[in-house]
Parts: structure tokens; C-alpha cells; sequence
């Protein structure tokens, strides 16, 4: 339930779309820059090994909210 609307199975339709654009963005882009709040959703998404790649790797950058 979301802001008084089900969604049912539309959920795991948006998140495959949020997260086929975020993957898309590296193809399209040299480096990604991200939120460190939402980076926290990216490692429950891909897990914290896949994510240290993608920042060792240098094609994820961080910035830090306050």
C-alpha cells in the first residue's frame, strides 16, 4: 500500500525499471553519482560485494547527505 493506493505486483515492475536505468546509466555514462541513502537501497538490491566492485572500479561515485 502506497500513499492509499495498492499496487499489488506493480512493485516489482517499478523497481526492475529503476534499477534497468540505473544499470543503463553506465553504459551511457563514464561514472554514475549516487546519494549515500541510496546507495544503502543499492546494496539490499545488487549486494555490498557487487557494489565495492562498482566503486573500486571507479564507475560509481559517492556523495554524502547531511
Amino acid at each position: 500500500m502506497l500513499m492509499g493506493f495498492e499496487m499489488g505486483g506493480n512493485i516489482k515492475e517499478l523497481l526492475y525499471n529503476a534499477m534497468s536505468k540505473f544499470f543503463l546509466s553506465f553504459i551511457l555514462y563514464d561514472e554514475v553519482i549516487m546519494t549515500d541513502s541510496d546507495f544503502k537501497k543499492l546494496i539490499s538490491y545488487i549486494g555490498l560485494e557487487n557494489c565495492l566492485v562498482l566503486l573500486e572500479s571507479k564507475k560509481l561515485k559517492l556523495i554524502y547527505n547531511e
